[in-house]
């Protein structure tokens, strides 16, 4: 009945009719997106609208070509209304009763999609009604893809770096949640890390040709801070400029091999450092008994140009993390490795300086002080936790001079827990060292300047949670990233 009423339909009407067909085709098109459940129905049911469409055109050409007056003697609008009442549409020129009838009609429920149950990472998102505006555009658009909103809002994180050398190089850091950062940082009260032995000097150092591993755990460090989103300072155990430090706050190796190298967020913290062996070949301050003639001493907390060192040995309270970091100078060990050398009296850079003896005096006068603040604040400090570093881990305390008085003070200390860091050896590990039980101690030595002693390059992270108890961690890079 409907071809039959189409061949006496005028060639705009008929375009009309193609039109609405099309468009049912494309809305049942969508259709078999969504019903995964029932799909041979729905390939039935849009092979036979397909099937149709191709019949409306077929005797739309055969209506132009029709001669005898039989097949034409139906009036043109009265063809139209019927078969516009076929498929249950209104005659063209209202669109908005178009709209409104359709979405009322019961048929118009079958091309509604079912609703997904909804969920805390779901979205039910309903097909909107037609629109004659854009019938047009309708048979050139794909079927809908129905997905998650929050999958099509949420824009991968990607951050730039620079390198050594100013160039930009690319990475983009595991990043958690925002929910789940939230989460994790109300478990805590806040974060640090800890590093030691890092700046690689090009001409001079170990098995380490070149700073990518370096710049591979600076890379690393930035990732780690962007996920915790608290991390409130650096300890720097030393051996910050290899091969001989810095003559002063003026030196360019504060730019090449600190400021280029470590992202700017993580110069947004202070550095909490104390002096290595190489960094004193160069600096005056071996030969000085003022320490604001240190080229690295920087008393302003403020002043984030510069490590903070007030002195060559310091402490500073953080009562918001229930803790104290003591920073001891105990350069007199530097051969401490080996007991033979009697480590207390071998300060051999001492002989790079024209003031050997007063090189060697003022060591002594630092380690003694170093003794000395160490236990009057395992006597006094009311912190939890005791942050306590040097230069030197403690299997070199174990021989010569006061190092043993240091391992006893903090072996014995009940008030707090005391956590100790020390580098000099180029690893990062909590095996090589002397024991200071019940507490704990790291070598942290592997920042990747010098060399490597083990394949453990990396740094040691610290968490500082919400009832005070203190977690520390390694984080290690890939050791293929460290050219040898």
């Amino acid at each position: 009945r409907t071809m039959e009423l189409l061949r006496g339909t005028h060639d705009a009407q008929l375009d009309m009719l193609v039109s609405l067909e099309a468009t049912g085709s494309m809305r049942q098109g969508k259709t078999i997106q969504d019903c995964t459940s029932i799909t041979a129905r729905c390939a039935v049911a849009t092979t036979t609208m397909l099937l149709l469409g191709a019949a409306v055109v077929v005797f739309a050409t055969s209506a132009d070509t029709a001669t005898g007056p039989e097949e034409s003697s139906h009036n043109g609008h009265q063809i139209t209304g019927s078969t516009l009442d076929l498929f249950q549409l209104p005659e063209p020129s209202s669109p908005s009763v178009f709209q409104s009838q359709q979405r009322d009609h019961p048929s118009w429920a079958k091309f509604q999609p079912a609703p997904r149950a909804e969920g805390p990472h779901s979205a039910v998102r309903r097909p909107a009604a037609p629109d004659l505006a854009q019938q047009k555009n309708a048979a050139a658009t794909s079927f809908t893809v129905m997905q998650d909103s929050s999958a099509m809002t949420q824009p991968l994180p990607q951050t730039e770096l620079p390198s050594s050398i100013g160039a930009k190089r690319s990475i983009q850091p595991p990043k958690a949640p925002t929910s789940v950062k939230a989460a994790n940082m109300k478990s805590r009260r806040g974060s640090f890390f800890v590093l030691g032995d890092w700046g690689h000097d090009l001409k001079y150092h170990g098995n380490f040709a070149n700073n990518s591993c370096q710049k591979a755990i600076a890379d690393a460090m930035l990732a780690k801070m962007m996920e915790l989103g608290d991390v409130k300072f650096i300890i720097n155990v030393g051996d910050s400029f290899y091969p001989g430090g810095v003559v002063s706050k003026s030196d360019p190796q504060w730019e090449n091999k600190w400021r280029r190298v470590y992202h700017q967020e993580l110069r947004s913290v202070p550095w909490y450092s104390v002096y290595g062996n190489h960094d004193l070949y160069y600096d005056v301050c071996a030969c000085s008994p003022d320490p604001f003639q240190c080229a690295q001493v920087n008393a302003d907390s403020n002043n984030l140009d510069f490590f903070y060192m007030p002195n060559r040995s310091w402490s500073k309270i953080h009562t918001e993390l229930d803790l104290e970091v003591i920073a001891l100078d105990l350069n007199t060990l530097m051969v401490g490795w080996n007991p033979d050398l009697r480590a207390w009296r071998s300060p051999w850079f001492c002989i790079m300086h024209n003031c050997y003896d007063r090189c060697w005096g003022n060591l002594r006068h630092h380690a003694d002080y170093a003794v000395e603040l160490l236990q009057a604040r395992v006597k006094q400090s009311s912190m939890q936790n005791l942050l306590v570093f040097s230069h030197y881990p403690t299997d070199y305390l174990v021989t010569g001079g006061r190092g043993p008085e240091l391992l006893y003070t903090m072996r014995g200390a009940t008030k707090q827990h005391i956590e100790y860091f020390g580098g000099h050896r180029h690893s990062v590990d909590q095996t090589t060292t002397a024991s200071i039980a019940p507490h704990m101690n790291w070598l942290t030595g592997g920042g990747g300047g010098w060399g490597a002693d083990t394949p453990h390059q990396g740094f040691v992270v610290g968490e500082v949670n919400q009832d005070g108890t203190l977690r520390t961690y390694e984080l290690l890079v890939d050791f293929s990233l460290c050219s040898r």
